[in-house]
């Protein structure tokens, strides 16, 4: 697993620097990952607790499609051209 503090401060240097984008574009692309993941965080939260209301063995069955779910942007964002 990888360290998600290590993704905000490597990140930025990896997008300017292999993928040609400027500083500040960058720095924007990082910011709008911090912000989905602080949305994420908590919009996820609040459907793993009503899966985990509805039936107890949803909640593994939600964390694991979430978390393949979320493989697919991220590999597009490092594999965009």
């Amino acid at each position: 697993n990888i360290p998600w503090g290590m993704m905000f401060v490597f990140l930025n240097d990896f997008l300017s620097q292999e993928k040609g984008l400027t500083v500040s574009d960058a720095t924007f692309v990082v910011a709008v990952f911090g912000f989905g993941c602080a949305a994420g965080g908590i919009f996820g939260g609040y459907l793993g607790g009503l899966a985990n209301r509805a039936n107890r063995s949803y909640l593994p069955l939600f964390m694991s499609l979430t978390t393949f779910l979320g493989i697919l942007p991220f590999l597009a964002l490092l594999n965009d051209p």
